[in-house]
């Protein structure tokens, strides 16, 4: 179970260190990760404060008071407001004299303006230069829900294959696989399913075609699934039939570096040469303009977050912190090729959330 004290304490001491006197956060992942609260998030004032010392206060509308309550065992100072009362009038009463304060990026515009006149003349920053300090490390528990989540996509990914077959659409296989998830326990979908036949995978983020599958055509399947709140997240790329040489060469080199990416993920190691690693195998197969993309992103409570696997990012990897290692290769008109990986950083060394194979699978 999540350590939620010890979690705020982190943030408090990090909010210490910037002299921030409050955190303002909405119904985000940032309120997941201090609480294990989700909420649907809509047009109705959600306010989660967080004092740079103290329990955390809450106002928030009294439609979802039974909710909150039922979760709240004295931690919370829990406040609700009703249709016609102005919640943003009754922050002055529990952010008093603020000097610094950190506004959560998921705040919406027309909360965020109706709560700026209580906030005159304080120093505002984003919200997430404090959070993705703590939330960048994953903990025990959270690594256990995202190596569950892999596992679950896994699963999917072979049970999957028995209907790639001639004349299906995308949009089929995408339902599919949504339905196995959901079967095997999944709340829901961590993004829709990235499902590209033949050349509509020379895009890495297509839509689906009513272009049926074919033989000697690649299939593309990028998908993952939320578990606890965490996220899966994995790409396999196969062929209806066999493949020609071409494509061997595309799918040799992308697979070759995805494991130049995983092997180079070392504690330590930056980020950006984690990503250079990778890059390097495909430029020197003559394939670099057609990595269109960085290597990676962070991945957790969000299916993308801190720390990038990207080209400027000199953050050192570091134990607990999670991504993707997703090289590719796209060649327009003709097909794309993607070989993903969600991997956890570890003092022994990278470690794999995802085990399906990754050689190419002819079918």
């Amino acid at each position: 179970m999540a350590d939620y004290a010890r979690r705020l304490a982190k943030v408090q001491s990090l909010m210490a260190a910037e002299h921030v006197d409050y955190l303002l956060l909405t119904a985000s992942p940032n309120t997941f990760y201090l609480t294990g609260i989700s909420t649907i998030y809509d047009e109705r004032m959600q306010l989660y404060i967080v004092p740079k010392s103290g329990g955390m206060v809450f106002i928030l509308p009294a439609m979802i008071h039974d909710f909150i309550e039922g979760l709240n065992q004295g931690q919370w100072d829990t406040h609700y407001w009703v249709d016609g009362e102005r919640p943003a009038e009754m922050l002055s009463r529990y952010c008093r004299n603020p000097r610094r304060v950190a506004v959560d990026d998921m705040l919406l515009t027309q909360h965020f303006l109706q709560i700026l006149p209580f906030l005159s003349g304080v120093e505002l920053l984003a919200a997430d230069e404090i959070m993705k300090e703590c939330r960048i490390f994953k903990d025990a528990d959270e690594i256990s829900l995202l190596r569950q989540a892999g596992q679950l996509v896994d699963e999917v990914m072979g049970e999957i294959q028995p209907f790639l077959k001639e004349g299906v659409y995308e949009q089929d296989i995408a339902f599919k696989i949504e339905f196995m998830c959901k079967t095997k326990g999944a709340e829901a979908m961590a993004f829709n399913p990235i499902i590209a036949f033949g050349a509509n995978g020379a895009n890495p983020h297509p839509g689906y075609t009513k272009t049926p599958l074919a033989k000697g055509q690649f299939i593309t399947m990028d998908f993952g699934a939320r578990l606890g709140n965490y996220c899966s997240d994995i790409t396999r790329t196969m062929c209806l039939g066999k493949a020609t040489d071409e494509m061997k060469r595309v799918y040799d080199a992308v697979l070759a570096a995805n494991r130049a990416g995983f092997a180079a993920a070392q504690l330590g190691v930056a980020c950006e040469d984690v990503d250079k690693a990778a890059r390097d195998v495909i430029t020197a197969a003559g394939y670099g303009p057609n990595f269109l993309h960085r290597t990676g992103h962070g991945i957790g409570i969000e299916l993308h977050e801190e720390s990038y696997i990207v080209a400027g990012n000199k953050r050192p990897i570091g134990e607990g912190m999670t991504f993707s290692i997703e090289p590719g290769i796209y060649l327009a008109g003709k097909m794309g090729v993607r070989v993903e990986d969600i991997v956890v950083a570890t003092g022994q060394g990278p470690l794999s959330m995802n085990d399906f194979p990754r050689e190419l699978i002819e079918l």
